[in-house]
Parts: C-alpha cells; sequence; structure tokens
C-alpha cells in the first residue's frame, strides 16, 4: 500500500496508538498519561537512540480525537502514520482480530519504522497462536508477531518486540508508562526508572519540607516523607484526572501510613491520623464526583477503601457505613450483568469487609457477614481461580472467620476453617514462590492455627504448626532482612513454639525458641527505637523467659527477666500512659514476680509485686487481690 505525505496541516506526533474500540479505555489513558509525562531534566539535550532528547514527548495520534473533519479516513491515517515517529500497539485478542490494528501495524512497518513499533498488553497471552489449542488467547496481531517488507507484505520472519503489560499482577500502570517513554525516546528503561524515582524524591522532599514546618528534626525523619508521598502524588494524580492513576497513588501510600511502624509511636500518633485524613479526604473528594455505569465500579471501591481507612483509624461506625454504601452498589453493578465473575468477587470480597469490621466492633451480626461473603465466594470456585489475588482473598476471610467463631465458642469449627486458610496460603506460595506476601501470610496462618492449638490443648499439633511458621520465616527472612512484619511474625511463631514446649515440659527447646525470639525483637527495637509496640513485644518475652524459669522452681534465674521487663514496661507506660496492653503486661509480669518472690520467702517484695499486679490489672481479676491479702499476711 503505497503511503501519503503529511499534509501540511497535520503535526507531527511523538506516538501513533493503534488499537481496537474495544480497548478504548486502555488507549485513551496511555494518550493522556504520554502528553502529560514530562522528562526528567537530567535527560533533556541528552543523546538518545533516536536523536537529542525532548522537555516533552509531545502530541499523541488517537484516531477519535485527531482529524475529526478528515474526508477520507484512510488517507487521514495514513498521513498520521508517517507522520509519528512511534507506532504503540494496545494488544488483545480483539486487537488481533482487529482488520484496521494489523493494516496499521502493516503500513507502519512498511515506512520502514518497524524498529519504533512498540506493544502494550491489556489481555490474553503472548504468542499463544504457536498453539493452535489457545489461538484465540493470543494478543499479538500478526502484523505485529512477523516482519514486513519494503512492499507492506507480511513475512514469515519474526520480530523482537519490546513490551509492556498492563495485565493483572505484571508491570502495573507506573512501569508500563515507563516502559513505552524509555521506547519512545530511546533511553533504557533502567535509566529512565533511576531517573524518574530521583526527580520524585527531590519533589517530594521540597514538598515535605513545605508541609511539616515546624516538626522537630526526629519527627521530620520519621514522617515528613510519608506526607509529602501522599500530597505529591495525590495532587499529580487530581490534576490529571486520571482515578486509576491516583487511586494507585494513594493506595500505595495509604497501605505505607498505615503500617509505617514510626508513625505509630507516642508523639507522631496524630501526624499519622492527619496522614489517614489526608487519604480519606481524597476518596471522599473522588467518591462525590463519580456518576454512570463505569464509574460506579470506582465509586464501590472508594467507598470500600474509605471504610478501611475508618477501621484502621479505629473509626468503626463510620467504617461500618462506608463498607454498607459499597457492598450497595456492589450489589448493584452485579444484578445488572449477573454473570460477571469480577462484579461478584468484589460484592464478596466488600462482604467479607463488613464482617471484619462487624467483628472488630464485637457485632455478633459478623458472623452472618462472614458467612454470606464465604457463600459467595464458594459459588465462584475461588478454591480453583487462576486469579490467585482471589484465592488469597479466600484465605483471609477463612483465617478472620476462624478467629470470629473461636470468639464464639465454637474451637473445632475454628479449626476447620483456619485449617483451609492455611491450605490455600501454601498452595499460594507453591504456585507462586517469588511473591513474598504469599509466604508471610503461610506465616501468618501458622501463628493463628498453633495457638488455637494450644489454647485446646491439642499441643503436638500445636507445636508442629508453630514450626511450620518458624521454618517458612526463617526461608523467608533472608530476602527481607529489613522488613519489620518478617521479623514480628517470625518472633510471634517462635513465641507460640515455646509456649507449647513449655506446657509440654520441653523446657530446653522452650528456652531456645524464646532466646531466638527475643533476638529478633531486640533487633527491631535497635533498628526502631521510637516504636514502642516493638518494645512492648520484646518487654513480653523477658516476661515468657521468667515464667519459664519459674515453672522450673528456678525462681532465682526468673527474677532479672521480670525486673528487665517491669522495668521497659514501665519506661513504656511513662511515655504512653494510656497503652492499656502495656499496663495489662506490668499487672501479669508483677503477678509471676510475686509468685517467684513468695517462693524465695522474700515477703515484703512479694507484696510491692502484688501490690503493682493488682494496682495495673484492667480485668478486675479476684485472684490478684486475694494473692496480694495472702502476701500481706505472711509478712
Amino acid at each position: 500500500m503505497a503511503l501519503k505525505p503529511p499534509p501540511q496541516n497535520v503535526s507531527a506526533f511523538c506516538a501513533f496508538i493503534s488499537y481496537s474500540h474495544a480497548d478504548e479505555r486502555h488507549a485513551a489513558w496511555l494518550q493522556k498519561a504520554l502528553e502529560r509525562w514530562k522528562v526528567p531534566g537530567r535527560l533533556v539535550g541528552g543523546e538518545g537512540r533516536f536523536g537529542p532528547i525532548p522537555i516533552r514527548l509531545g502530541k499523541v495520534f488517537l484516531d477519535r480525537d485527531e482529524l475529526p473533519s478528515a474526508s477520507s479516513l484512510s488517507d487521514e491515517i495514513q498521513a498520521a502514520l508517517a507522520a509519528s515517529e512511534t507506532l504503540v500497539v494496545i494488544c488483545s485478542p480483539a486487537a488481533v482480530k482487529s482488520r484496521w490494528v494489523n493494516e496499521e501495524i502493516r503500513s507502519f512497518k512498511a515506512l520502514g519504522k518497524a524498529h519504533r513499533v512498540l506493544a502494550v498488553i491489556v489481555d490474553g497471552e503472548p504468542w499463544a497462536s504457536d498453539r493452535a489449542d489457545r489461538a484465540d488467547e493470543e494478543c499479538f496481531p500478526e502484523t505485529l508477531r512477523y516482519a514486513v517488507n519494503k512492499a507492506g507484505e507480511l513475512t514469515q520472519e519474526r520480530t523482537e518486540l519490546i513490551a509492556a503489560d498492563l495485565r493483572p499482577g505484571k508491570d502495573g500502570k507506573q512501569a508500563a508508562l515507563l516502559k513505552i517513554v524509555a521506547g519512545i525516546l530511546g533511553v533504557g528503561f533502567d535509566t529512565l526508572r533511576q531517573r524518574e524515582a530521583q526527580r520524585r524524591q527531590r519533589r517530594l522532599a521540597a514538598v515535605a519540607a513545605a508541609a511539616i514546618v515546624g516538626m522537630g528534626i526526629t519527627s521530620f525523619l520519621a514522617a515528613s516523607a510519608w506526607f509529602a508521598r501522599i500530597e505529591a502524588d495525590e495532587q499529580r494524580a487530581q490534576a490529571e484526572a486520571n482515578f486509576d492513576l491516583a487511586r494507585e497513588a494513594v493506595d500505595r501510600y495509604l497501605t505505607r501510613v498505615a503500617d509505617n511502624p514510626e508513625l505509630k509511636t507516642s508523639g507522631l500518633t496524630t501526624l499519622r491520623r492527619q496522614l489517614l485524613e489526608t487519604a480519606r479526604a481524597f476518596y471522599q473528594d473522588f467518591a462525590a464526583q463519580q456518576e454512570g455505569q463505569e464509574i460506579t465500579a470506582e465509586l464501590a471501591h472508594a467507598h470500600h477503601r474509605l471504610a478501611n481507612i475508618s477501621r484502621v483509624m479505629g473509626d468503626l461506625d463510620v467504617a461500618e457505613a462506608e463498607i454498607r454504601l459499597a457492598i450497595d452498589i456492589a450489589a448493584q453493578l452485579l444484578a445488572s450483568a449477573p454473570q460477571d465473575a469480577l462484579k461478584a468477587f468484589n460484592l464478596a470480597n466488600m462482604t467479607s469487609e463488613l464482617g471484619l469490621v462487624l467483628a472488630d466492633q464485637g457485632k455478633p451480626e459478623a458472623g452472618e457477614a462472614y458467612a454470606k461473603a464465604l457463600e459467595q465466594m464458594e459459588a465462584l470456585d475461588l478454591w480453583h481461580s487462576d486469579n490467585l489475588f482471589h484465592r488469597s482473598a479466600l484465605a483471609s476471610l477463612l483465617d478472620n472467620y476462624g478467629q470470629w467463631i473461636e470468639r464464639q465458642g465454637r474451637p473445632a469449627d475454628a479449626e476447620n476453617r483456619m485449617q483451609e486458610a492455611l491450605q490455600l496460603r501454601q498452595g499460594l506460595v507453591l504456585v507462586d514462590p517469588d511473591n513474598l506476601a504469599y509466604q508471610s501470610l503461610v506465616i501468618y496462618s501458622a501463628i493463628n492455627l498453633s495457638a488455637l492449638y494450644g489454647r485446646t490443648g491439642q499441643l503436638e499439633a500445636g507445636r508442629d504448626t508453630a514450626r511450620l511458621g518458624v521454618d517458612q520465616g526463617e526461608a523467608l527472612l533472608p530476602r527481607q532482612p529489613d522488613n519489620p512484619d518478617t521479623r514480628i511474625s517470625l518472633s510471634a511463631a517462635y513465641e507460640n513454639l515455646a509456649g507449647i514446649e513449655m506446657l509440654l515440659e520441653n523446657y530446653d527447646a522452650s528456652a531456645v525458641a524464646y532466646d531466638r525470639s527475643r533476638e529478633l525483637k531486640a533487633a527491631l527495637v535497635m533498628d526502631h527505637p521510637a516504636v514502642l509496640d516493638y518494645r512492648l513485644k520484646l518487654a513480653g518475652t523477658y516476661t515468657n523467659l521468667g515464667e519459664l524459669a519459674s515453672r522450673q522452681a528456678k525462681h532465682d534465674d526468673a527474677l532479672p527477666w521480670y525486673d528487665q521487663s517491669t522495668e521497659l514496661l514501665r519506661w513504656i507506660l511513662g511515655r504512653s500512659p494510656d497503652m492499656a496492653l502495656a499496663r495489662y503486661y506490668l499487672s501479669y509480669t508483677c503477678g509471676w514476680q510475686g509468685r517467684s518472690l513468695d517462693a524465695l520467702q522474700r515477703q515484703a517484695q512479694a507484696v510491692e509485686a502484688w501490690e503493682c499486679a493488682v494496682e495495673n490489672d484492667p480485668t478486675g481479676d479476684a485472684s490478684l487481690v486475694e494473692a496480694l491479702d495472702a502476701a500481706r499476711g505472711r509478712l
């Protein structure tokens, strides 16, 4: 096909996006993202593979937006192809079937620009047509897969493809965008990613400096980066009016703020709440703007995230109202498309979240919500789903439901649910061994299940399950040596193992496990000295080591552990007097300290220990008062 030169009224384009109209939303997103993307300053003016690097990419051609009054679409499309530096193909089974996508690729390659063709996968499988039984899954159009000669004829020579991948669980929008930009500019992806990261860090540092005026240097180091990231990404995404990009940015930093241990410390809890309020306001603004069928799905997501934020902040009434709104919207969406599995999953997942919110409130309706969510997920056969995220969601539901059932006094049913959760998570690790989050969840399941076994007297099963958690954690730790959550989970697995070994009177094995837990927690305190929760956990291990000695009648050995624990707990309460768990730990530790002092006939010190136990007891335990009276009677 002979191509006409571009008419004088057609500007040059940095890229021509070729797509099937079934993939229009992906093409529209990419056009806006490319046209708004600013080249990092340190790259501008440098030499790429295709010439000097500009400050901006320039215009991007989409046939639905450009040349609307053209008298002959084919002539104008050919002219636009000739005027475009790069061809970006949105790849999917729909694109494979599109005559026009194939013709646009053929025409562009015939211009001698085959080396400037890029691909973005949005659905299907690359090279699936190599197998006859999977040909309908092919995402690369034929003219993309094979070379085209100067006459525009397809050859049998396979082509090398540069492809970004927007499918779930693949590159994600940010990395996919950078891959396409790198291909357009003719620079390496790693180079561009590093420059983009440097630019982002400089921008965030500037925002942080302006936003957190008056903060002390310790608070700044602990929290300014989080505040800057939320503000900078929110403003960027809102300016682009792109809900997907905005949601990804805020979701990412919301998770970091919610989980960041430094922001949970005394003195920074107000700031943490402000950061979460920033994210909540973001979703509230978007929720107010969304209308229509397509955006209603995003509205449901926004209310779901609002519920999650509110639950993290402890605003449980608000969380319940928001998740119920999300469920109502998701149910309407499903009613409009009853066979849509994704809509059905979203409804089930939100119902599972409702169970979690109700359980946090201690409402009996939590059981109904969990049961309904489980019924919905089982109807989707998520046990065998190819979508690993969906299978993981089912495992989380089973684990949470199991914990709720145990609290209702049904340990056998709880055990079944927790076992199913553990089995699902182990299966996820087998399918995707490089996903470290799945490995972490195996540890979490092992902790919960082994604790249940311990509480129900199934000590051998508890020991085996705790060892599973320990083994999984020790295997994961070298791959995440700086991840506090990994060390906390591993130490919890060791604590369970040690406690069960102690009940089995395997005292040496118990001591070894407690020592490893203490080592992990002490390292966390060294690395994060401001995080009171880590100190609290370390104090708990000191108490457990003392209890282990006391149970062996080694009271002189036990007392130094109790002293270390009570000293640390009083230090924590001096900085955070309202930390109820620290006060409970102090009461518990003082009780064991009183028992050892009674055994050693150090009556005056025993009375002081029992007074401490009674004064700090939040439960009103009458046995502590009786022990104090008895100690006073022995003076």
